[in-house]
């Protein structure tokens, strides 16, 4: 079971390519569309990783609009060519949360909105965030992410950090609820040591919204935060986001079959786990910004 705990590292272990073009046919340099969960940007490729003995690269790409703060990689699946019929997807992309928004902040009634959706669009938001895998994300978790998205990204409310209930002493406390049942210990350890790894090593790439990448580089300014781990940092909020990109990063790590079921098993108790003590690791997690770094934020869009 050493494999599950090392591909965890590995799904997330890149090397740059050499190749001024990849297997999809992005070049360095090209215009792109940058399409994340609840979320469209206009960007430029910059430079192209290739994961090791894979075909799918992660990009590194600046936004337009944005300052270069907020350049990072991207997984080549939230890639789209800058085409006519792109720019018409992201138009209706929009209009669609721009709907959403108007109608109601609701957790339930912006699920509702965000299933009644044209067929092109359908497609496009199951290869997202909501997407149901093996890992078969559960309404609740998803009421969570989006509730999560919103008030990151419309409300512009931040997760105050360092949390109470960080990620390590979440799995800590599943790891002392599962003790004894049907997975054995060191399979059990393998496994949530290998997603405390993943989540460190993923937390900057792939885990935040625009608006978190400020607060996300004054940790290092810190004092008090720079000397932890950001698994020591972060909660249950950051973990859920973890989760759901789990299928798409395992994806690249080729698992045996005993190995793949018993990490579907424990994700899927882990995610039941968090739904059943939400009030303990998500009540109370967001406050508003102050005004510096409302301004701080809004001075770096170009």
């Amino acid at each position: 079971m050493g494999k599950v705990n090392m591909a965890a590292s590995k799904a997330v272990k890149l090397k740059r390519s050499r190749a001024k073009s990849t297997p999809k046919g992005f070049k360095v340099g090209e215009g792109v569309l940058v399409f994340e969960p609840r979320a469209v940007y206009d960007a430029k490729i910059i430079q192209a990783r290739q994961l090791d003995g894979k075909q799918l690269p992660m990009y590194f790409v600046t936004y337009f609009g944005w300052g270069s703060k907020y350049n990072e990689w991207v997984s080549a699946d939230s890639v789209f060519k800058n085409t006519a019929k792109n720019q018409d997807l992201k138009r209706k992309v929009l209009a669609k949360l721009k709907s959403v928004k108007k109608k109601t902040n609701k957790e339930d009634k912006v699920k509702e909105e965000l299933e009644e959706k044209d067929e092109e669009l359908e497609q496009f938001m199951s290869q997202q965030a909501f997407r149901s895998l093996e890992f078969s994300i559960t309404e609740d978790t998803k009421k969570l992410l989006v509730a999560d998205w919103e008030k990151v990204t419309q409300k512009r409310m931040l997760v105050q950090i360092p949390k109470k209930k960080s990620v390590k002493a979440i799995l800590s406390e599943f790891r002392k609820s599962h003790k004894g049942k049907d997975s054995s210990n060191k399979d059990l350890d393998y496994i949530l040591d290998g997603l405390e790894s993943c989540f460190e090593q993923s937390i900057g790439s792939i885990l935040l919204y625009h608006f978190e990448r400020l607060q996300y580089d004054n940790i290092a300014k810190d004092d008090s935060l720079n000397k932890l781990r950001m698994s020591e940092i972060y909660g249950g909020e950051h973990l859920l986001r973890l989760l759901v990109k789990l299928p798409e990063m395992f994806d690249q790590v080729d698992l045996s079959k005993t190995a793949d079921t018993l990490l579907q098993k424990v994700i899927n108790e882990l995610q039941k786990f968090l739904m059943k003590n939400k009030e303990k690791y998500f009540g109370g997690s967001y406050s508003k910004c102050e005004d510096e770094y409302l301004s701080i934020y809004d001075s770096n869009k170009i």
